[in-house]
């Protein structure tokens, strides 16, 4: 899987992290922004220092889980930003935005994040997003998304932002439990 943008949505539950692991699993590059501690395998790395440090002499595979705690949420956001600049110096990897509403801001037009949801594919840097409200990432990101997996959601906001993407709001409210409907690029073990 190469030059993707790849967005899950879906309820707390519904199954997108562990269709997010199983996309990640066919990376061997991997930096996971992680900020609600969900994900247990790969480097854990609490600080920037100790991220600067890694990324002196990176090994040839590797998974990072960034969990930046810090009491002063802008300086999280920060960190978090300069983790975008350093996943970008490292090059050719997956860059997973968990809780990805958390950092995709249409308000920071400055933002590195946003700079690589856009045009960091062209530069070998795959994205995938984690996400459970549709209507909380802006349009102009939804136009660089090549594939979005959706979990069953019935919110009416949700659904009509979704029949947007081009879902059919009816099947999306009543797909059974774990399973999701796929616009875009299918995954390499489905078919279109």
């Amino acid at each position: 899987m190469k030059d993707r943008v790849i967005f899950i949505l879906g309820k707390r539950g519904s199954g997108k992290s562990t269709l997010a692991k199983r996309v990640l699993s066919r990376f061997s590059r991997v930096i996971v922004f992680d900020p609600l501690k969900e994900y247990r395998e790969g480097i854990i790395i609490r600080s920037i220092d100790a991220l600067f440090a890694f990324a002196k002499n990176p090994p040839e595979t590797f998974t990072l889980v960034l969990r930046f705690q810090n009491v002063d949420a802008e300086l999280v956001a920060l960190e978090y930003e300069t983790a975008a600049k350093v996943a970008h110096a490292l090059g050719d990897l997956l860059l997973v935005l968990e809780e990805c509403e958390m950092f995709i801001n249409s308000n920071n037009q400055s933002s590195f994040i946003n700079y690589l949801i856009s045009y960091g594919r062209h530069e070998n840097i795959n994205m995938l997003a984690i996400g459970r409200r549709p209507r909380e990432i802006p349009i102009r990101f939804r136009a660089n998304f090549t594939t979005i997996a959706v979990f069953r959601t019935t919110e009416p906001p949700d659904l009509n932002h979704l029949e947007v993407y081009g879902f059919d709001p009816e099947e999306i409210a009543t797909l059974p439990e774990y399973e999701y409907a796929l616009i875009g690029e299918p995954f390499e073990d489905e078919t279109s």
